[in-house]
C-alpha cells in the first residue's frame, strides 16, 4: 500500500497541506528522510492525479 494510500483512504477525502504531510511524516517517524519522502508521496500523487490541491489549501483525494 503506497503512503498517500494511507492517508487518503477514501475518494473525496480532503486534508489541509499541513495535516497531509505530518500524517505522512508520522508513517516512518524513525526515517531520517521522513520529511522528502512525504513530500515526494504529495507531489507524485499530485502529478499523477490521484489527489488535487484544491483553492484554499486543501488536498482532496480524486481517484
Amino acid at each position: 500500500m503506497t503512503m498517500i494510500s494511507q492517508v487518503f483512504t477514501q475518494k473525496g477525502q480532503t486534508e489541509s497541506i499541513s495535516v497531509a504531510y505530518g500524517s505522512l511524516i508520522k508513517l516512518n517517524p524513525a526515517d531520517k528522510y521522513s520529511k522528502q519522502k512525504a513530500a515526494g508521496s504529495l507531489g507524485g500523487a499530485s502529478r499523477w492525479g490521484y489527489i488535487d490541491l484544491l483553492p484554499g489549501g486543501k488536498w482532496m483525494r480524486v481517484r
